[in-house]
């Protein structure tokens, strides 16, 4: 089943992130955004950039839909595409 609302940023635009998705950022060059000019399918719309600065915080929250069920004792899988401008660890 559906999880995550809007998944592929489909109802978003530069200027608003999606249905269903909101920014939680604090502090200096932190953000949230959609980026239209990298996505990692050509038939999406855009990307969800998040710039994380040496403090404060920058995340998305997704609503789901009416709430994320989660049960204890279910297995779940979550596919994330993800690069960064510098290394990981």
């Amino acid at each position: 089943a559906e999880l995550i609302r809007a998944r592929g940023m489909e109802d978003g635009d530069a200027s608003r992130l999606p249905t269903g998705w909101s920014a939680d950022v604090s502090g200096t060059g932190n953000s949230v955004s959609l980026d239209p000019t990298d996505t990692p399918d050509p038939s999406r719309p855009a990307s969800l950039k998040i710039v994380q600065g040496s403090l404060g915080k920058a995340r998305a929250i997704n609503d789901g839909f009416w709430g994320v069920p989660v049960e204890a004792g279910k297995t779940y899988r979550l596919v994330i595409w993800a690069k960064s401008d510098v290394p990981l660890k």
